[in-house]
């Protein structure tokens, strides 16, 4: 039988409104770090010893005013050293929920609320953060990530 690795799973945004909210024409970063699972949005990213990153699961939930189409770009990216970044390459999103969302390799746009999964299958970056670019100026949605690493 064969060993099973340890996983961790790390939630870095929380779709608390005071604490993730996007609003506006804005691009948010939550990073993948070792401090309170609070600080996804605030603190930057952590080395990640010994892990790699087996899947990230994002999504988001628009607010209930103003109403219309809201449209928020999700990626993941990655670094060697925590300085410049790069968006990561090689995995086609699966979404679920009954959102509206388009997928592309690498990256899934949503204009509702959803979910989204990326399962990479070889991310061995030490650093890695989630990337919201959110679009309409006049909309706040509120996005949640979790990031399942695994040891090597």
């Amino acid at each position: 039988m064969p060993a099973q690795s340890q996983t961790v799973t790390k939630q870095i945004a929380f779709g608390a409104k005071a604490v993730d909210s996007l609003y506006g024409a804005v691009t948010t970063y939550y990073y993948v770090n070792s401090a309170s699972p609070t600080t996804g949005k605030t603190a930057a990213a952590s080395r990640l010893n010994e892990y790699y990153v087996y899947a990230i699961m994002a999504g988001t939930t628009r607010s209930a005013a103003p109403t219309g189409t809201d449209s928020c770009q999700i990626t993941f990216e990655v670094s060697m050293d925590n300085s410049t970044w790069y968006k990561f390459t090689g995995t086609t999103p699966k979404v679920t929920g009954g959102a509206v969302y388009k997928t592309s390799v690498d990256m899934v746009t949503t204009t509702t609320d959803g979910t989204c999964a990326f399962a990479p299958t070889a991310c061995y970056y030490p650093y890695v953060r989630v990337k919201f670019q959110h679009y309409k100026a006049s909309c706040t949605m509120y996005p949640t990530a979790h990031v399942v690493l695994k040891k090597y």
